[in-house]
């Protein structure tokens, strides 16, 4: 079983399960096994892998009648023998007629646990050290993988917010003053495509402005004397007319 601490479903993480269910399945378990995320205070059952074969979305049940949440307390592996007499509550133990249970978590680099991996059999089982060694590897290749998808859907939709900002969003690089992006609003209002912008500066849109001067007036911010730049100049648009602008600018590092 294999849950995320925050509960958000995201399209690669499915990905994800199944290849980790297929592996793991074929290498330590022949039967089945079963990956997780917490939604609130339960579980739901993201994937399961029963004798070669993995279904997604498959219901889910409360965390804390669950031997995974001693995973997440512990952030630890855990064996468990008997484990549906020892948690009677959690249904998908008795479903899966579970006699052994092996737990490990996926730690971020905050310390915290985002994930916990569980296989099943129904019959005992028993771990060697090495086998110990390649779960907790495998455990953190997990958080690895949901940091990452994580970072993708921040970056994502944080890029969503600035397309539909009714601001223009300007990005430069401090050097260069090259742009690397401009938001929909700006482009739409200037009559430039993005590819045409990327090869632009900041200054080819500001007709008050030389490289020289428009350096001076920045070196405050780039020195770190000042959090914000505030001024008043006009843009230049494709078709050569003007339009007044209020610039707010910071140094993003």
């Amino acid at each position: 079983l294999s849950f995320g601490r925050d509960g958000r479903a995201e399209p690669l993480r499915h990905h994800l399960h199944r290849g980790q269910q297929r592996h793991i399945g074929r290498q330590l378990f022949p039967r089945r096994h079963e990956q997780e995320e917490i939604v609130g205070a339960n579980l739901s059952f993201k994937a399961v892998y029963v004798d070669g074969q993995v279904f997604v979305n498959a219901g889910g049940c409360p965390i804390a009648v669950t031997p995974c949440a001693t995973v997440e307390t512990t952030k630890d592996l855990r064996l468990y023998d008997q484990v549906a007499e020892r948690f009677p509550d959690a249904s998908f133990l008795r479903d899966h007629r579970a006699y052994a249970y092996c737990g490990f978590p996926s730690v971020n680099g905050a310390g915290r646990v985002v994930a916990v991996t569980c296989l099943l059999d129904d019959k005992p089982r028993e771990f060697s050290e090495e086998d110990q060694g390649i779960l907790r590897l495998i455990g953190q290749r997990i958080a690895t993988e949901l940091e990452r998808a994580r970072a993708e859907t921040e970056q994502s939709r944080l890029l969503t917010m600035l397309e539909a900002s009714l601001n223009e969003v300007y990005v430069f690089d401090a050097d260069t003053l090259r742009f690397t992006y401009v938001n929909r609003g700006a482009r739409e209002n200037l009559g430039y495509t993005l590819a045409a912008l990327l090869e632009l500066t900041a200054v080819d849109l500001k007709p008050e402005f030389t490289d020289a001067t428009f350096r001076a007036r920045i070196a405050s911010l780039l020195r770190h004397e000042e959090p914000q730049l505030i001024f008043k100049t006009v843009h230049k648009r494709a078709n050569g007319t003007h339009y007044p602008v209020e610039v707010h600018l910071q140094l993003m590092e």
